[in-house]
């Protein structure tokens, strides 16, 4: 889900006019401040919600969003499906066309950071037990032999807004 923030800008302040007490606080607090806003617009990257947050990619003449990373751990299948809409303004699990387009149009050209060690769960089901899931190493899409529960990679998409 993107976030937005209405930002006020500070107010000079000449240092000579602030007590001790105040010149700590404020001073003081630089490097937290700093590294909680860092951790703010990582996160917002994440989730595609910034420039350069996203790549991407066109199926079936529509131009679509993949977040730049993947979640943070692998996940069932259950848990991708609600992961990705979790994220909300349009962001799902990729079917399994999808991600072939996604292994052909950035993959294959060094776009994407997509891991090549695992598989990524599609939305694409076979069967009530199993999903169909992509392996970013050699491009095939297999029917996982396991079954939905097994924890694979996860990476969100979108049509473009």
């Amino acid at each position: 889900m993107c976030i937005q923030f209405a930002y006020k800008r500070p107010q000079k302040i000449s240092s000579n006019s602030l007590t001790s007490a105040t010149k700590q606080s404020i001073f003081g607090e630089a490097k937290p401040f700093a590294m909680k806003y860092a951790v703010l617009f990582l996160a917002l990257i994440f989730a595609g919600c910034t420039d350069g947050g996203y790549e991407t990619f066109t199926i079936a003449g529509e131009i679509m969003q993949v977040v730049k990373e993947d979640f943070p751990s692998d996940m069932s299948w259950n848990d991708a499906m609600a992961a990705c809409q979790n994220l909300g303004n349009g962001w799902r699990l990729p079917n399994k066309d999808e991600l072939a387009a996604m292994y052909n149009q950035l993959h294959t050209k060094g776009k994407g950071n997509f891991r090549t060690d695992n598989f990524y769960w599609s939305s694409s089901e076979r069967n009530p037990e199993r999903a169909w899931a992509f392996y970013f190493e050699d491009g095939r899409a297999d029917p996982i032999s396991l079954n939905k529960y097994s924890a694979l990679r996860v990476r969100a998409v979108r049509a473009l807004p």
